[in-house]
């Protein structure tokens, strides 16, 4: 499913189910370091020349987002999707 597809499902869930007090989100993750990447090292190296960090993500960056939107802190926050994308989906 597309980014575009995730959204649209996270902001219907949202709206459907935010009368329940129940919150619906997303994470858009990029491409992060993982042993299937670094397997194919010209992959590895060419993803991460063209993400605007220049680096691949690491999965720590993603239990940040996990656990802001976990937490009751945000419970007004509903129907979003975090990226966590070093910066990919500026282009």
């Amino acid at each position: 499913m597309s980014k575009h597809g995730i959204l649209g499902l996270t902001k219907a869930l949202a709206l459907q189910w935010a009368q329940k007090g129940i919150t619906a989100n997303a994470i858009g993750p990029a491409y992060f370091d993982t042993e299937l990447l670094k397997n194919n090292i010209n992959v590895f190296n060419m993803l991460a020349k063209c993400t605007p960090m220049g680096r691949m993500g690491r999965p720590e960056e993603l239990k940040t987002a996990i656990l802001f939107l976990a937490a009751e802190s945000s419970s007004y926050v509903t129907g979003q999707m975090v990226l966590v994308d070093g910066g990919w989906t500026v282009w």
